[in-house]
């Protein structure tokens, strides 16, 4: 079901995702990354993101996914589990389903979709994500 405000949905469009790594495990052709950074919203909310990223690498392109955990500051927190491609130095893009969340946000389920540009060597990201939620 692809959720809009005609049937309850809510859109988050073009929130600001940007990271960099806060751990990184080499066990190439895989890595682990552990990324923080931060979530801007259109209405002014900012939220901390934790996120927890496996990577596989395949010539100049690289698959990821794993969990973020956005953190505001009433609280609240939502949990997405996202998967990604991209080059490392160039284009990203992917979706993501929001699997639960605590505070404002509970019972929220959703999904999206981001694109954006990653900043080579060290893995630094930056995406315009666009959601579609729904809270009970």
């Amino acid at each position: 079901m692809i959720l809009t405000p005609s049937n309850g949905g809510r859109l988050w469009s073009q929130w600001k995702w940007t990271s960099i790594p806060l751990m990184v495990m080499r066990l190439m052709p895989w890595e682990f990354y552990n990324r923080g950074g931060f979530a801007f919203y259109e209405d002014g909310q900012v939220a901390t993101i934790q996120a927890w990223l496996t990577f596989e690498r395949s010539g100049p392109i690289t698959s990821y996914s794993g969990y973020a955990v956005y953190d505001f500051t009433d609280g609240s927190t939502k949990v997405a589990r996202l998967e990604g491609t991209g080059d490392p130095g160039g284009e990203q893009q992917g979706s993501f389903t929001i699997q639960s969340g605590s505070g404002r946000f509970k019972g929220i389920t959703g999904e999206g979709n981001f694109v954006g540009h990653g900043f080579a060597p060290y893995g630094d990201i930056y995406v315009d994500v666009t959601a579609r939620y729904l809270l009970p």
